[in-house]
């Protein structure tokens, strides 16, 4: 009996356990595997973005996060996660347009209230509460 190839599904899954893992070189196998099966698939994009991200390897973040935009130019997290890579290589003005946007869109939500404390401090500005606590990516 021959055994199942793994979908598209079962690679972003897998990768996915592998990045809150830590593995983070074992995740970008399995979702840049996956992103070449579907590579207009959205979530495996921004997986593979966090996996490269947790990595280091922020220009392979920013370029998967932003290929993520391309599909879905309204989700929040995306568009912050994308703003952190750009922070990370030096492109603030760029990252501050991310930040803004999601504080626009999203003021009231978790995403937005992360937005608004990297704003503050890209623009060196004393928070007037205590910061949100980072979610592990």
């Amino acid at each position: 009996m021959r055994s199942k190839r793994p979908t598209v599904n079962d690679l972003n899954t897998l990768g996915v356990t592998f990045c809150h893992a830590g593995a983070y070189d074992l995740a970008i196998a399995q979702l840049a595997e996956a992103a070449r099966l579907a590579p207009d698939a959205a979530v495996v994009r921004s997986n593979l973005g966090a996996a490269y991200y947790g990595k280091g390897r922020f220009a392979d973040a920013e370029r998967e996060f932003r290929q993520s935009l391309e599909l879905v130019p309204t989700r929040a997290a995306i568009r912050r996660f994308h703003g952190r890579c750009l922070v990370r290589l030096g492109r603030l003005q760029e990252a501050l347009e991310e930040f803004r946007w999601v504080l626009e869109h999203s003021p009231d939500t978790w995403e937005g209230r992360s937005a608004r404390e990297e704003i503050w401090a890209i623009q060196g500005e004393e928070q007037p509460w205590p910061p949100v606590r980072v979610r592990s990516t």
